[in-house]
Parts: C-alpha cells; structure tokens; sequence
C-alpha cells in the first residue's frame, strides 16, 4: 500500500542510531510499496546530509552510498504540493499548531488518504486525531 514518507524516517535509515525496527520495515516495505513525499523533503534530506558532513558526523562515502540509495528507492515527490505550499500548506499548520514543514506531509496525507510514516510526535499525533493511519 502506498504511504507519505516523512524526513524523519527517511533519516533513520542514514544514523544508525536514530533507526528502530519500525524504521526498517518502512524501508522494507518499499521492495512492494511506493512512497510519496512532499517537495520539501527533498531540501530537508539534503540539509540534514549536508549539516552531518560539516558536523563530521558522516563521511564522504557514507554520504554517497545514502544519496545514492535514497534516489534507487520508489519515492514519489510530489509536484502538486509545491502549488499549495502557499496557500492550503499554512492554513493547515495554523489549524493544526505545526510547522509549514509538517503540514506539507500531513496535507498529502489527507489529500491522498494515505497512511504517513514518521518519527515526529507531534506530526503523529496530529495525523492519528485526523484519522489517517500511521506507519511505522
């Protein structure tokens, strides 16, 4: 079954040490399954790779072998968000008390009735109260 697939797992799947068993079934599941993103998880995935590197938290190669993972995955970055991020997107963070960030997952979600895989707290328990169904 398709679902939004948030930063924050996405993530995980990089620092080993943020990942849980439910983590890698998300990444598991995506030999069947297709995700949909945001656009904006492409620049927080290239952020969060970019201020690990000047962190010294990840190596040149550890960096590649990712980038070059992520982009073999069946990720779908989905354009119609960019045309809401200014106008349903913030309504939606308003509504809900999240970041522009999180609202952009969420109303994919909701626009596509799809389950949402994340970490985030407050992203989950917003999502659970609109009766979307979360992963992991």
């Amino acid at each position: 079954m398709p679902f939004v697939l948030d930063a924050s797992v996405t993530m995980s799947w990089c620092f080993h040490d943020e990942a849980t068993p439910a983590t890698w079934r998300v990444l598991d599941s995506l030999d069947e399954d297709l995700a949909y993103v945001p656009s904006i998880w492409i620049l927080e995935i290239a952020n969060t790779l970019n201020m690990a590197r000047r962190k010294g938290w990840l190596g040149l190669n550890q960096y590649l072998r990712f980038i070059q993972t992520v982009r073999e995955l069946p990720i779908n970055v989905d354009q119609p968000t960019v045309e809401r991020v200014l106008t349903v997107v913030p309504s939606m963070a308003s509504a809900q008390q999240l970041t522009t960030y999180d609202a952009a997952y969420l109303e994919l979600a909701v626009r596509m009735g799809l389950p949402i895989a994340t970490t985030d707290a407050r992203l989950a328990q917003t999502a659970s109260r609109l009766g979307l169904r979360l992963l992991p």
